[in-house]
């Protein structure tokens, strides 16, 4: 059972001065139980011993965070080259790409390659690229994890059992002009694109089961780039129908990260919310029947028969035009069925 409570305690030793963290870190240190402490949580060590590892060296728990920490740093000395070679390789043979959830690339711009383990990372291409560049990941020791390549909207590769990358090919949840609107960076020699803010904003929002780790990246985005509309945010968040998810993120981050939503915007959003409940179908079904109901629904001769092509007919049946705007019991009921039980027949 997720504490939230206690989440946010870490997240405010992760996040806030170390002046105003240091507090925070002692009662969280004071609530854990160290060994039952989740994944996310897990994850935020590293930004803990790096906010405050000039004021714990006393604390019980100070060997463990140091060793996380130690351990993340040591790892990504090993999977950034090989990120830097698949940037270089893609860039070489002109296939384009956008470099999503991957962390390394919001931080590396403080030198903070060590905040965030680097095992598992998502980019975004084309789909006329989608089998070329599978070919060349494996020409690079990249393995595909599944047998066959089933044309839907992603494959996921891992290298050596020690690294994860998520190719997707499908961009419905976001506007045709998303490639226009990414901005152009680079890690070392290599130019990168990367979604422009807003966009990552409302990306992020997707994980929301990742809720402390999400909140830090956001809070980050949002503090950093001084473009960002809250006009514009809340826009595309209405148009997305994702203004609910957007709302229970920026809830989270004034709670745990003192971030101030001006009040105008936090209205609209609510406004805007209330319009997506209102197209929403309560659950009336088990996960088996709709799987089956979506099944019989779909050609024998599709080659799209997918768990996001399921999530798509989940869509249509809760009359919302993204996945990112389906009901949060959604995800808590169906979602390890979906990505662990699922088999095209």
């Amino acid at each position: 059972m997720i504490d939230r409570e206690t989440d946010i305690l870490l997240l405010k030793a992760a996040a806030l001065p170390p002046e105003r963290a240091i507090k925070y870190f002692e009662k969280w240190e004071q609530r854990v139980i160290f060994e039952e402490i989740e994944w996310d949580s897990h994850c935020l060590l590293p930004a803990v011993y790096k906010n405050l590892h000039t004021t714990i060296a006393g604390s019980r728990l100070f060997p463990k965070i140091k060793g996380i920490h130690k351990k993340a740093w040591l790892e990504n000395q090993i999977r950034i080259p090989r990120l830097e070679q698949i940037y270089a390789t893609l860039n070489e043979r002109n296939i384009d790409f956008i470099v999503l959830s991957n962390f390394f690339n919001l931080f590396d711009r403080f030198g903070e390659k060590d905040v965030f383990s680097l095992d598992a990372f998502e980019i975004w291409i084309k789909p006329d690229d989608v089998r070329s560049t599978i070919a060349h990941l494996q020409k690079m020791n990249w393995d595909k994890m599944e047998k066959d390549l089933m044309l839907s909207d992603f494959i996921v590769l891992t290298y050596r059992k020690t690294m994860k990358i998520k190719l997707s090919w499908n961009t419905d949840t976001f506007d045709k002009n998303i490639w226009e609107r990414s901005q152009v960076t680079s890690t070392g020699k290599n130019p990168i694109r990367v979604l422009e803010p807003t966009d990552q904003i409302l990306y992020l929002c997707r994980h929301q089961e990742l809720l402390n780790r999400t909140s830090l990246l956001l809070n980050n985005l949002l503090k950093e780039n001084s473009d960002i509309g809250w006009e514009k945010l809340v826009f595309e968040a209405e148009a997305r129908r994702i203004s609910t998810s957007l709302l229970d993120v920026f809830d989270y981050l004034t709670l745990s990260l003192d971030l101030e939503i001006p009040e105008e915007f936090r209205d609209q959003l609510l406004r805007n919310s209330k319009t997506e409940f209102a197209g929403r179908r309560p659950i009336t079904s088990s996960y088996r029947v709709l799987r089956d109901k979506y099944l019989r629904n779909v050609p024998v001769n599709n080659s799209k028969v997918s768990a996001n092509g399921f999530l798509r007919f989940l869509c249509r049946q809760w009359n919302v035009n993204s996945i990112l705007a389906l009901p949060p019991e959604i995800g808590k009921r169906f979602y390890k069925q979906i990505v662990n039980q699922w088999k095209v027949n």
